[in-house]
């Protein structure tokens, strides 16, 4: 149990520096759907 819980918190901390990289991808995402509901307008 012990190794599972350390990796876990090497995963978190691999995931937490990485937050802003996911909430650009989101914004680009979000960004092309709005894009693409403009031109169907």
């Amino acid at each position: 149990e012990d190794t599972q819980v350390k990796i876990s918190d090497s995963a978190l901390s691999d995931i937490i520096p990485s937050d802003d990289v996911i909430l650009t991808k989101v914004k680009k995402f979000q960004y092309i759907n709005n894009y693409r509901k403009i031109q169907l307008m």
